[in-house]
């Protein structure tokens, strides 16, 4: 089922700045933080009805897992392959669009995601060899456990060219993506705010596009949803003027903000995974500014996916801690280290923040 629309690169950076650690090409002249074309722009309500050819609406607890397989298999590629992390949000971007008009029952997620990844490096010149792609899709599809990878690489290079052309007819041959990540990128750039927040915005950034939210909000809402969760769990405000450097609101970055925990905290099992009935505790996030803070703000430990295993994380201890109150001062950032995280990371914060080139 077909979806219908409704809503209307610079320099690598100094060295040692966080922008080349990250491994991500800002656009610094950029001041306007771009807007998603109003093709790929759909309700929530037609995304529940019509994603991946209905199925999400018939089953959505199934889709949405099996969808966010697909997604991880992007991340243990990302990481594998060492590729900034706008590429990884290109792939997901393209990944998302294409099962607004396909099925998954014509269309395997691996398949497609291995296919967004080909297809991404080359819209966002980074590009990676076939025949090293198809290495490395191999070992993560079979845990390195295949007696013969060769044989395995050729089968995803295979998979590979057959549904390049399907993918880019779905695209409708529009390649115009600008990922959320860039503009959360270029707002680093230019603002240099603490590590710890921008690596927890990053974290958060990746569980984003585990989600259909790019299909519904601009990038720029999203941006600034992370960063605020970002601050958030770092026990620090954001910035007054963020908002207006981002281009966007604090409404819209709190509902944003909102969704991403659902991800976190998501609904009973009896309840539809992405229905509204999913718990928005406005406890959860305070507004900005607001005097009215909560030990339950923090989001809880991932419950869909494969468990954390991302460096870039906060301990569950800790995050039991804060939720009972008991955060002590020294504990506020205890957790957080910085690095790459391993290449089979899970679901939880990180999964391919740090996947750029050093």
């Amino acid at each position: 089922m077909n979806l219908t629309s409704t809503a209307p690169s610079g320099s690598r950076g100094p060295p040692g700045s966080l922008t080349q650690l990250l491994g991500q090409r800002t656009g610094i002249g950029a001041s306007v933080p771009p807007r998603a074309p109003a093709q790929w722009q759909f309700s929530r309500d037609q995304i529940e009805a019509g994603y991946a050819g209905g199925e999400l609406a018939a089953d959505p607890v199934k889709t949405r897992d099996d969808m966010q397989r697909g997604i991880q298999f992007l991340v243990h590629i990302a990481n594998r392959i060492q590729c900034p992390h706008t590429t990884f949000a290109t792939a997901a971007t393209m990944f998302h669009r294409f099962y607004v008009r396909r099925s998954p029952r014509a269309h395997p997620f691996y398949d497609m995601a291995a296919t967004t990844m080909f297809l991404a490096s080359k819209v966002d010149e980074n590009m990676v060899k076939l025949s090293t792609l198809c290495q490395h899709c191999a070992m993560v599809a079979t845990k390195g456990k295949s007696k013969d990878l060769k044989a395995e690489a050729e089968k995803w290079e295979r998979v590979i060219k057959s549904n390049e052309v399907v993918l880019m007819e779905a695209l409708a041959f529009d390649f115009q993506v600008d990922p959320p990540s860039r503009v959360l990128f270029n707002y680093f750039e230019a603002s240099g705010l603490p590590k710890v927040v921008a690596q927890l915005a990053i974290a958060f950034m990746t569980d984003s596009l585990r989600t259909t939210l790019v299909l519904e909000f601009q990038p720029s809402d999203i941006a600034a949803a992370c960063l605020l969760l970002g601050y958030k769990l770092a026990r620090s405000p954001p910035p007054a003027d963020m908002y207006v450097r981002l281009n966007t609101t604090a409404a819209a970055a709190l509902k944003v903000a909102h969704r991403i925990l659902d991800y976190h905290q998501p609904a009973p099992a009896t309840a539809a995974a992405w229905s509204r009935s999913s718990p928005s505790d406005p406890n959860r996030l305070s507004a900005p500014g607001s005097a009215t803070t909560s030990s339950s703000a923090s989001p809880a430990p991932p419950a869909v996916g494969d468990p954390p295993r991302e460096k870039v994380k906060l301990s569950l201890s800790e995050m039991r801690r804060r939720r009972a109150g008991g955060a002590s001062e020294e504990s506020k950032t205890e957790g957080v280290k910085g690095g790459e995280p391993p290449a089979g990371g899970g679901g939880g914060p990180a999964g391919a923040a740090a996947a750029g080139r050093r």
